[in-house]
């Protein structure tokens, strides 16, 4: 009787691993299938916006525009929108424009009321664009490269989506929060691989300017004061009309934040999440059910090894008959353990990141339970969510 029910658990551990597999562990591998399947270059480069809306942050300005700004690439210009003008961030832009002629700022007028400032300065600056093609970026971040504007565009779609992390300063803190948006990007590139993408990193995203006037811009989300990219790419997003690229050279390199605004960003993630599309939902109900799984397989496990534990202790000899389950058991066991850390160091290694090994089990049995605080955050913060009036 015991050894049929340890048959029964050896089964459902094995389904359990596979439905791990499916949705979570072969997401690793989807940058370079990706890589692999890109189309011929296109030979004509047109001319690139590049969109930063600023809020007295001139201190990063100086530090990461002329990374923009020297770009090789033939023809493109970097528009600043200056959200809330200081003497500072007014004194760094006079200085830069006066050396890149390539680089002009618009600014938000004080009186614009009713609506999210970060959303207007983009929208301004889209407006003010010289060119249909625009890259939506934020001030604390930089290119990982000197070619990152020229291989964003390469196969340029309506709207192109590129990868983007914080950089690694070394900290248990950064690989933990690097871990974390690159598998969120994950979800996203296999959605788009599958049919339509459900969000973007709001740091690497080229939009056609025709596109995002044609559909009112961010008109569907003015309620939000966060997540515009990914509410915007989300609404606008069909099969044909995205592409992504994840490559080193094309990579956006955005600053550490503290523990704090780590915190209150996952928990403005989690409140984003409620106004996404179904599509959306179907994607983050599927890494609930590799969180299941992944517990399912855990607890299958450990009831087989521990009824094993009791008969050794009982029985006389060992029986030959156990090698049926014990074996599988073991193997089910090392695959488990294995199988992620060589398909995520595969991926590491294209994008230039550290080994994570271990670790990976240890973020994916603590995740669920950080889901869940950040949903409670959420809810306690309801306040922080409401558009304010300015």
């Amino acid at each position: 009787m015991l050894f049929n029910i340890q048959i029964i658990f050896i089964g459902v551990a094995c389904i359990a691993l596979l439905l791990l597999y499916l949705l979570r562990w072969r997401d690793y591998t989807l940058p370079q299938r990706r890589k692999c399947q890109q189309e011929a270059l296109k030979e004509e480069r047109p001319k690139i916006s590049i969109i930063i809306p600023v809020s007295k942050e001139a201190a990063l300005l100086e530090q990461n525009l002329p990374y923009f700004l020297e770009q090789q690439f033939p023809s493109f210009e970097v528009v600043v929108v200056n959200i809330a003008s200081n003497a500072e961030t007014s004194d760094v832009l006079k200085r830069l424009e006066a050396k890149y002629k390539n680089l002009r700022h618009t600014f938000v007028p004080k009186t614009s009321r009713y609506i999210d400032r970060q959303k207007l300065a983009l929208t301004l600056g889209i407006r003010a664009a010289h060119s249909e093609w625009c890259v939506l970026t934020v001030p604390d971040c930089r290119p990982a490269s000197n070619l990152w504007l020229a291989t964003m565009t390469q196969n340029l779609k309506p709207i192109t989506i590129g990868y983007g992390n914080y950089i690694d300063d070394g900290s248990n803190l950064a690989r933990c929060a690097i871990y974390e948006r690159l598998c969120a990007q994950l979800r996203v590139l296999r959605a788009g691989f599958q049919g339509k993408a459900c969000g973007a990193d709001g740091t690497n995203l080229i939009i056609s300017k025709q596109l995002f006037l044609d559909n009112q811009g961010f008109a569907g989300s003015l309620e939000l004061p966060f997540g515009s990219c990914a509410l915007l790419v989300d609404q606008l997003a069909t099969e044909e009309n995205v592409c992504f690229v994840w490559d080193t050279k094309a990579t956006m390199l955005q600053e550490l934040p503290s523990t704090l605004i780590l915190h209150n960003e996952k928990m403005y993630l989690a409140e984003l999440r409620k106004h996404l599309s179904k599509n959306a939902y179907w994607w983050a109900l599927r890494e609930a059910f590799a969180s299941w799984a992944f517990y399912i397989f855990l607890f299958t496990e450990a009831v087989y090894i521990a009824s094993r534990i009791y008969e050794s202790t009982t029985a006389e000899a060992y029986k030959l008959t156990h090698l049926f389950t014990d074996i599988p058991s073991l193997l089910l066991l090392m695959c488990w353990m294995i199988t992620p850390i060589i398909l995520f160091r595969q991926l590491t290694k294209q994008l230039e990141l550290r080994k994570y090994g271990v670790l990976l089990h240890h973020y994916a049995l603590l995740q669920p339970f950080r889901t869940f605080i950040n949903k409670i955050r959420s809810l306690k913060h309801q306040e922080d969510f409401i558009r304010p009036i300015v």
